[in-house]
C-alpha cells in the first residue's frame, strides 16, 4: 500500500485536491493507496493529533509518495524520515509509480564540490547493467536528492528511474550502495 504525503497546513482546502488527485490516479492504475486526506481526525483537531494518526496509518504501508512541496512541510518531512528509517521505498513522482513509456535511468551529482571519478565506474556499471539510456531526474527527484545531501551523508546518487534514488554512502574512504528510495 502506498501512503501519500505532502503539505497541508496553511494551504487552501488543506491541499486535499492534490491528495485526492494523486489517490485517484494511483487507484485507477490498480494500486492500493492510503490517503491521509481521507482519514477522519474529528472536527478541527490540532496538528499533532492529525500527525499522530497519520503516522499510525503510514507504518501500515510499504511505500510512500511525496507530493510537490513536501520539503516545506514539517509533517511531510517527518513522514518521509519515518518511511526511510523503516526501509520503505520513497517515490517523488506519480508517473514512476503508474508506469512510463520511456526507460529511465540517471546519474546525478548531488555534491557540487564532488569527486565524480570516485563513483563514476560503479554508477556506469550499474546503469549499463540495468539499461542503456541515461536521463535527468525530474525536478521533484532533484529536490529529494538535495534533501538527502543536507547531512553530507551521501556524495553521489544514481537511480534506475526518475523517481527512485540509490545513494552512494561515504564510509571511511570507501563507497557502498545504500537503498533509500
Amino acid at each position: 500500500m502506498i501512503y501519500i504525503s505532502g503539505p497541508m497546513t496553511g494551504l487552501p482546502e488543506l491541499n486535499f485536491p492534490a491528495f485526492h488527485a494523486a489517490s485517484a490516479s494511483l487507484r485507477a492504475a490498480g494500486l492500493d493507496v492510503l490517503n491521509p486526506a481521507e482519514l477522519d481526525h474529528g472536527l478541527d483537531p490540532a496538528w499533532d493529533i492529525c500527525l499522530r494518526g497519520d503516522i499510525v496509518a503510514l507504518v501500515k504501508c510499504n511505500s510512500i509518495l511525496m507530493l510537490d512541496g513536501w520539503m516545506q512541510s514539517k509533517g511531510a518531512r517527518l513522514e518521509r524520515h519515518i518511511a526511510v528509517q523503516l526501509g520503505m521505498p520513497v517515490h517523488y513522482d506519480i508517473d514512476g509509480l503508474i508506469g512510463s513509456d520511456a526507460p529511465t535511468a540517471w546519474m546525478f551529482n548531488v555534491d557540487a564540490a564532488g569527486k565524480a571519478h570516485a563513483v563514476f565506474d560503479l554508477a556506469l556499471d550499474a546503469l549499463h547493467y540495468a539499461m542503456h539510456h541515461v536521463y535527468l531526474p525530474t525536478s521533484n527527484a532533484s529536490e529529494a536528492l538535495a534533501a538527502l545531501n543536507l547531512g553530507r551523508e551521501f556524495s553521489y546518487s544514481y537511480g534506475f528511474s526518475t523517481v527512485s534514488i540509490i545513494p552512494v554512502r561515504k564510509r571511511r574512504n570507501a563507497h557502498s550502495l545504500g537503498v533509500v528510495a
